[in-house]
């Protein structure tokens, strides 16, 4: 999975941000197969559900294979928990994130000595 570009428009149509993120692999010279591509994500407005319509069509009218169905953005699932945490925590959330920290240089510690880090490519 790779993340090439978070485009930022004020107002657009979902024509054009499909057509700038189908540009894109050819503006930062990846190079990248579109054949390849499985699924966009978003945080769910109407316009992007176009947006991948959109996409979705182009890709089955070059024969490929097109789009996984719609899916919410992972990013935008995990801004909303820490924001709720922030919430939670207040004034305390300077040691939540030090706890978060340490947890997870742990669980990465657990998976080297369990020789599983390159498994899960960590």
């Amino acid at each position: 999975m790779y993340f090439l570009s978070a485009p930022f428009f004020n107002h657009a149509k979902a024509v054009d941000v499909a057509c700038a993120l189908l540009d894109t692999p050819n503006q930062l010279d990846y190079k990248l197969d579109l054949g390849k591509l499985l699924s966009l994500s978003s945080d769910g407005p109407n316009v992007n559900k176009a947006v991948w319509k959109i996409i979705d069509e182009c890709l089955k009218a070059d024969d490929l294979h097109g789009l996984l169905p719609f899916i919410l953005c992972s990013l935008y699932v995990a801004y909303i928990a820490f924001r709720y945490g922030f919430k939670e925590y207040g004034s305390e959330v300077d040691q939540l994130c030090l706890d978060l920290f340490y947890w997870f240089k742990r669980f990465l510690e657990v998976l080297q000595e369990m020789e599983l880090a390159e498994k899960y490519s960590v």
